[in-house]
């Protein structure tokens, strides 16, 4: 796993995408720095978060894990094409230690269903990392995909 300077220099260059946001009002200052120096602009990062819809997160994972060298397949609704509660990504890379992951995507403040839960620990059980991961999620979403 990198280091933290290791990915700040990353993030520096760009190779490491911020979050995304839904375009909605912004209850953030538009000028300026937030009141607070670092734990303000912690908390205003927090803020556009919880906006994102879970499509748009769902894009900034499939596309940073892409650009990490990661198949990914995506379950567009398992409740119409497979299996209720099926995981919506199930991530591949052929060079890593643990090469297969599931992640279920949520919206800030949602909680997964019981059949979802049900297939995450069907996975856990079976030895492969399963995850529920939300925007607020992103720098443990970062540290799994660079492995």
């Amino acid at each position: 796993m990198p280091d933290a300077t290791t990915m700040a220099e990353w993030k520096a260059k760009g190779l490491i995408p911020a979050p995304t946001q839904r375009k909605t009002a912004d209850p953030t200052p538009k000028r300026g720095k937030v009141a607070g120096g670092e734990i303000g602009s912690q908390i205003a990062r927090r803020k556009r978060r919880r906006g994102m819809t879970e499509a748009a997160w769902q894009r900034q994972v499939i596309d940073f894990a892409t650009l990490h060298g990661w198949e990914v397949y995506h379950v567009p609704d398992s409740r119409r094409v497979t299996a209720c509660g099926f995981p919506d990504l199930v991530l591949r890379h052929l060079t890593r230690p643990n090469p297969l992951i599931v992640a279920e995507l949520k919206r800030e403040n949602q909680k997964p269903r019981l059949d979802q839960e049900s297939w995450l620990q069907s996975f856990r059980l079976a030895g492969v990392p399963a995850f529920v991961w939300r925007p607020s999620d992103w720098d443990e979403v970062v540290k799994i995909i660079f492995g």
